[in-house]
């Protein structure tokens, strides 16, 4: 019986100890890495590459369609660009190193995509090639099962 308590008890500790240091693997990267590394947490790379899926399958679908609709939603996929925008600026800094190598080595290329297009779109009168380019643009790092 005594035996239960202990056991008990130490599986209580070790929840409040872990609970108080829920930020201990962020404490040990500040350590670790160093200042010019960018590390991206796997729920951050999670949740933007879900909203560049989103972007990417709706830009797809509307570059796919007749010309008059494209130009009818222009400004929703000025929007999605704008979007995929911000989620690849949220995945890195900038010429910075990362501990996601296929995004160091693709990231650039695939933001300056996205703005050509973007810059594009928004032209009087609009291009929507370079949007139908970028929606294929995943192949940087997914064709090689990244």
């Amino acid at each position: 019986m005594a035996r239960r308590g202990s056991s008990f008890l130490l599986c209580l500790f070790s929840v409040g100890f872990f609970s108080a240091c829920g930020d201990f693997a962020a404490q040990v990267r500040r350590h670790t890495y160093p200042p010019d590394f960018h590390y991206i947490p796997r729920e951050q790379l999670r949740s933007t590459m879900w909203q560049l899926a989103y972007n990417v399958r709706e830009l797809d679908r509307i570059v796919r369609e007749p010309e008059q609709e494209r130009v009818r939603h222009g400004e929703e996929i000025v929007n999605l660009l704008v979007g995929m925008e911000r989620a690849v600026g949220e995945l890195g800094r900038q010429g910075w190193p990362s501990n996601h190598p296929l995004i160091d080595a693709n990231l650039v290329d695939f933001r300056r995509d996205i703005t050509l297009a973007r810059e594009a779109a928004q032209r009087r009168p609009p291009s929507y090639i370079q949007a139908g380019l970028v929606t294929g643009a995943c192949v940087y790092c997914h064709n090689r099962g990244g």
